[in-house]
């Protein structure tokens, strides 16, 4: 296996997570993957797992949907975006 991943529900739980990753040293890469947007760390073990939040189905362009791995301008995906819109895969809490 190479890795998990979870998915995270907004931009801004994301961003959060990142500061918390690069704080303990777990953060080892982050990609733009078109479709999602991914922090890779490892845990304490050395297993790499991911942290992403993929673009709801109503805001890829074309061009996203050609999947690739380039870097990442958080900035410019949270202005486009929004730091808190729901992921494609995130359903409402309940309670």
């Amino acid at each position: 296996m190479y890795h998990l991943a979870w998915e995270i529900s907004t931009l801004s739980e994301v961003i959060g997570l990142r500061l918390a990753m690069q704080n303990t040293g777990a953060l080892v890469g982050e990609s733009d993957h078109g479709v999602s947007k991914s922090l890779y760390c490892q845990d304490p073990d050395g297993l790499e797992f991911e942290l992403m939040w993929a673009v709801p189905s109503e805001l890829l362009t074309p061009e996203d949907e050609k999947i690739t791995t380039r870097a990442i301008d958080w900035n410019r995906t949270v202005e486009r975006f929004g730091a808190d819109t729901p992921g494609r895969g995130t359903y409402a809490r309940v309670g």
